[in-house]
């Protein structure tokens, strides 16, 4: 199974559409998001979070449904173009599809035959993701009556705006393409990976115990220490091996290395680096210890970072 298809961790706003949508997609069972949505997409972890409307900031993928009534969904198909979303669109696609027991497809559209390459080359990056789906790059002037020749209850899964010249006809004035697709839109938008999405809980020793327990309760290069769930240092499993084993831990700590939540991942990759791989310990905007990620959680986790998923 690639990455792309690997558990959703689905959070929903909104009304009962999003409800809907995120049943489907999610796996386990999707969490509504409370009052604080940050707090309740950190807490969830979440992959892609199912809303009404686009959000402003991005610190998740976001999927939109319009005029989509889950029970009506005979088929599905994803309009790509190469832009930014469209490997989000064509997994959600196949998501959706294969819960609903539906057919699915991925269409590239090009207006002229010098574009056809380039539409090809979409549906090859897409192939190359491991997302095994019939594919199809389709020439056409009018995407209107491309949409509005689908069978019926045919849902449309397009990226957000920004795209191909195909993926921008569903936009500003071509909206009217949104009320033609005969199963309705989901519009996604994917979001780079954020720490929040790989860390794993917490995972860190007291400051007063000793040495000799420490080895024998952990086997990560680096080990965080707390205190009242606020991470006071770390210590390198290789300082911990050539220290007397009966002394505190807390005697041979550095001072603590820390990382936020909504950090996209890439920008930590040097840090571990030069932790051994970690793990880090990331920190709540009050400073409280909520989580950790080290090289493990980064191999565990790589959908939805906007890279191509192994």
């Amino acid at each position: 199974m690639t990455a792309a298809l690997a558990p959703w961790r689905v959070v929903w706003s909104g009304d009962d559409a999003c409800r809907s949508l995120a049943e489907v997609l999610g796996d386990p069972r999707p969490v509504r998001a409370g009052p604080d949505v940050w707090g309740s997409l950190v807490e969830a972890r979440a992959t892609i979070h199912v809303v009404r409307h686009l959000p402003s900031l991005e610190r998740c993928s976001v999927a939109v449904p319009h005029h989509v009534v889950v029970d009506d969904i005979t088929g599905v198909v994803a309009a790509v173009g190469g832009g930014p979303h469209s490997l989000l669109a064509a997994a959600t696609a196949r998501r959706i599809a294969d819960r609903l027991d539906a057919p699915a497809r991925v269409v590239a559209g090009y207006r002229r035959r010098e574009l056809r390459p380039s539409a090809v080359e979409a549906l090859e990056d897409i192939a190359a993701a491991g997302l095994s789906l019939p594919m199809e790059a389709v020439a056409t002037e009018h995407p209107l009556e491309l949409v509005a020749e689908l069978p019926k209850g045919t849902l449309v899964v397009i990226g957000a705006p920004g795209g191909s010249w195909f993926q921008r006809q569903f936009f500003g004035p071509g909206v009217r393409l949104q009320a033609a697709a005969p199963g309705g839109v989901v519009v996604v938008r994917q979001d780079v990976r954020r720490v929040y999405q790989a860390m794993s809980p917490p995972s860190a020793v007291g400051s007063h115990m000793r040495i000799r327990d420490v080895l024998e309760l952990t086997v990560d290069p680096v080990v965080l220490v707390a205190e009242h769930g606020r991470l006071v240092g770390i210590v390198r499993r290789g300082q911990l091996m050539g220290a007397r084993s009966h002394v505190e831990v807390g005697t041979v700590t550095e001072p603590p290395v820390t990382v936020a939540p909504d950090e996209p991942v890439e920008h930590i990759l040097l840090l571990l680096d030069e932790h051994a791989g970690g793990p880090v310990g990331v920190v709540s905007a009050d400073g409280k210890l909520i989580g950790a990620i080290g090289a493990k959680e980064l191999a565990a986790t790589r959908w939805g970072s906007g890279e191509r998923a192994s």
